[in-house]
């Protein structure tokens, strides 16, 4: 079940996720059958063949680490415990464990806005997406339309992307989130977006200027009073935020 590649499991949905994530993580041990009695309380049928969408949950869940079961073979017989500690909002939990793996082709859902970022990619497509990660050979596996819309699913919920009809995507993370992410400061920026990358998210360019959807992002927060964005002469690692320069980030 965990050996299923993440970006293969098509029909999970972040919010699944975070609530099987969040009952395991309060019922240390709870067996299979009590988890498709919780999320899908219409007997479909027995335990071993039926409830193929929790059993997807499960599988991304332990393929990013964030779950591991007792190993029993059988479905009624399966138990499962939380190996994270549900300390973070859900989706920086979700992008830290994402972000860890170390198999290549499942840290391709992550590796997807990585790649965007780097190219500072603001507005795209599903077809140039689709396009793109097939000349990076990222993942060692064929891309196409069904996983980068899996993808721009997933990371729209999170609040990484935002998508609009028919195809388009922009790269922009959403307020909640970058205000999760942020640490409280006042920080140097080039330390908190340096940690905000390394832990969950891409924030820089190849030529190491911030992404400008996390510009747009950035700007947006310091228009609602949420954080401050200042600059001290003496201080080095100064960052251009939409052609201003800033030294310090902080939450307001």
């Amino acid at each position: 079940m965990g050996e299923a590649l993440l970006i293969g499991r098509i029909p999970v949905r972040a919010f699944e996720l975070e609530q099987v994530f969040r009952h395991v993580s309060m019922q240390p041990g709870v067996c299979f059958g009590n988890l498709a009695e919780r999320f899908s309380p219409l007997p479909l049928t027995t335990l071993e063949q039926g409830y193929p969408l929790l059993k997807e949950v499960l599988g991304f869940l332990q393929g990013a680490g964030l779950i591991q079961d007792n190993g029993a073979r059988s479905w009624s017989d399966r138990r499962y415990w939380a190996t994270h500690i549900p300390d973070l909002p859900f989706t920086l939990t979700l992008l830290r464990a994402m972000r860890a793996l170390s198999d290549p082709k499942q840290r391709a859902v992550a590796t997807v806005h990585d790649l965007l970022t780097l190219d500072g990619v603001l507005y795209t497509s599903i077809p140039e997406i689709v396009e793109r990660m097939e000349q990076s050979k990222v993942g060692l596996f064929a891309w196409n339309t069904t996983k980068v819309n899996f993808w721009a699913a997933i990371y729209e919920a999170i609040g990484l992307v935002v998508r609009h009809v028919p195809e388009r995507v922009a790269l922009s993370p959403h307020s909640a989130l970058l205000l999760s992410a942020l640490p409280p400061g006042p920080t140097p920026i080039q330390t908190a977006l340096a940690l905000v990358e390394q832990e969950y998210f891409a924030c820089f360019t190849r030529r190491r200027t911030l992404h400008p959807g996390l510009e747009r992002a950035l700007l947006r927060l310091e228009r609602e009073g949420k954080v401050r964005l200042s600059y001290r002469s003496d201080a080095p690692g100064s960052l251009f935020v939409a052609g201003r320069r800033v030294s310090h980030v902080a939450l307001a």
